[in-house]
């Protein structure tokens, strides 16, 4: 069979004397396909702690599973040691299609015949019991199928009898394969067909996504496709799967900050104070979101932008007074009541109300001082 140069590499890396190295995975899959892959794993009969001494610009992690990263010219391969018999490797993998391995002189490995299941268009178990064994490989089972094209006639019974197992998936390992989904080029189709599976709590009470509502002509960021998915759900509150250890951290913060500003697009145009507090980062991101969802024509992003940029300030940073000023210009003490001075005078400022200049501000911040309790 005829590899890439990265493939090559990889093998001229790996490859010394009395030791066994096969391409695993995905990669001769995508061989199978002939599509590029950016999947290289290996492995390897020669101990990983020798390997990470021998080879250049490799990494030894050490977790249950070690393995060693290469980082190359081609990308990042992924070396594990192999234990045993290569068959025992491959057969103890969830699909057919991925249960095959290549030699250093480009003979096929294909044991459980995945290359004819592809060409059948077919996704099938290299065992009967893969699904109950790890029934995260429903969910894979969805993903596959649908970026490749393939059915799900032959593992339909399997799925049915794995799919409640799925909630006892660790939440980590769920929301690893959750954010392959949503970066995959046909997203929609897969979280469409999760629904219609109603495999995960989210969706079991969906039937059917409205996805053909959503007009795709227009790039969506991940972040973006995490609350379109949202928005056809329905959900009220930050469910799946946003909760924390489903998904990063960092965008189960993001998301759950962003929904109520889609929602509010959606009826709406921001105020010039809401766009303010909010950004504008989030309102372009509304805004997309917001087109995709309702197929709108024409886009706010100029209108947004000019806006923004016509603010008399963009942040607290830019009041023409500081802290300090305030402070001795009240004879206050630090504490809170300062942040809510500053707050209030910030919006005074953006609806034209007073002007952001130092002496009319103190004016204005004593007046608030003295009238009001906020401090």
């Amino acid at each position: 069979m005829i590899v890439s140069r990265a493939i090559q590499y990889g093998f001229e890396q790996l490859l010394t004397a009395d030791v066994e190295v096969y391409l695993v995975g995905g990669a001769i899959r995508d061989l199978f396909l002939q599509k590029e892959s950016a999947d290289f794993d290996f492995v390897t009969t020669e101990p990983l702690d020798e390997l990470h001494t021998r080879v250049k610009h490799a990494t030894y992690i050490d977790t249950n599973q070690p393995l060693v990263t290469i980082n190359s010219p081609y990308g990042v391969f992924e070396v594990s040691a192999l234990n045993g018999r290569l068959y025992d490797n491959l057969s103890a993998r969830d699909f057919t299609m991925n249960a095959c391995a290549l030699d250093a002189n480009g003979v096929v490995i294909d044991p459980f015949h995945g290359r004819a299941a592809l060409e059948k268009g077919q996704l099938q178990t290299v065992r009967s019991t893969s699904l109950r064994e790890d029934p995260l490989r429903v969910l894979r089972a969805v993903r596959f199928s649908v970026e490749y094209d393939l059915t799900r006639t032959t593992i339909r019974q399997e799925m049915d009898g794995a799919k409640a197992s799925v909630q006892q998936v660790a939440n980590e390992r769920i929301g690893k394969e959750v954010e392959r989904a949503i970066m995959s080029d046909r997203w929609l189709t897969i979280f469409e067909q999760l629904c219609e599976e109603q495999i995960l709590p989210a969706f079991a009470t969906c039937s059917k996504l409205e996805v053909a509502t959503v007009d795709l002509n227009n790039p969506l960021s991940q972040m973006e496709r995490w609350l379109v998915v949202h928005q056809l759900l329905g959900t009220e509150e930050v469910g799946f799967p946003y909760k924390p250890g489903v998904t990063a951290k960092d965008i189960t913060k993001k998301v759950t900050q962003l929904l109520q500003v889609v929602n509010r697009r959606i009826e709406r145009m921001p105020t010039d104070v809401e766009l303010f507090y909010e950004g504008l980062v989030n309102h372009l991101t509304a805004e997309n979101v917001h087109q995709a969802m309702t197929a709108q024509g024409r886009s706010r992003h100029k209108e947004l932008v000019k806006r923004f940029n016509q603010l008399p300030i963009q942040s607290l940073r830019d009041l023409a007074i500081t802290p300090t000023q305030m402070i001795d210009e009240l004879h206050g003490k630090p504490g809170p009541w300062i942040q809510r001075l500053l707050h209030t005078l910030a919006v005074c400022v953006i609806n034209k109300e007073i002007v952001n200049d130092k002496k009319l501000l103190l004016h204005k911040a004593r007046e608030l001082y003295n009238e009001t309790s906020i401090t």
